[in-house]
């Protein structure tokens, strides 16, 4: 993973896709905690890019810690505030943005998280992601009731067919006691 995100030559928004998808699909093949290693390994494409991805890096960074940080605390369903988590902070900053542009002019590097790549592939891949997730979880699923429907044979219904059940045992009256001959003197 480091070797094609770091060292080819694919255009940027590809190395951003796969940076997301590749701490996404670690997060959840690789037992839950190798997603944090995604993120420091995702840093290692930015030593050898120009000074624009240091714009990109520090708010790619938070908004992947949110989205593993909201998905451990809460497991699937957790999984749409994750997203919104994810997603959050880049739309305030394109909300932001012309809000800044009128008091002044915004640094170039600013633009681009609001520039045409960047968008589909920050919005795109998490989406991509989001679609791993559950197709993994529903197969997950699938797989674990044929594992039990397998296990535990399917039981008889009642349906036309009486069900035999044991029945009741009745109380019985404990034993009395029978008195005893006295004995005889001599």
């Amino acid at each position: 993973m480091v070797w094609l995100m770091g060292f080819t030559n694919q255009p940027w928004a590809a190395l951003l896709g796969v940076w997301i998808l590749g701490v996404i699909v670690l997060d959840e093949l690789g037992g839950g905690w190798f997603g944090y290693l995604g993120i420091p390994v995702g840093w290692l494409a930015f030593l050898s890019v120009p000074e624009t991805w240091w714009t990109v890096a520090p708010l790619l960074t938070g908004c992947l810690w949110v989205y593993l940080l909201v998905r451990h605390s809460g497991g699937l369903f957790a999984l749409p505030l994750a997203v919104g988590g994810f997603v959050a902070p880049w739309f305030l900053f394109q909300f932001l943005m012309p809000r800044i542009d009128r008091v002044g002019r915004a640094d170039t590097q600013f633009r681009l998280l609001v520039s045409d790549p960047f968008p589909r592939v920050f919005v795109g891949t998490i989406l991509m992601g989001v679609g791993f997730v559950l197709l993994y979880h529903l197969l997950v699923y699938a797989l674990g009731r044929a594992r039990v429907r397998r296990t535990f044979p399917a039981l008889p219904t009642a349906r036309g067919v009486p069900v035999p059940t044991p029945a009741a045992p009745t109380p019985t009256a404990p034993p009395t006691p029978t008195p005893s001959p006295p004995k005889s003197q001599p």
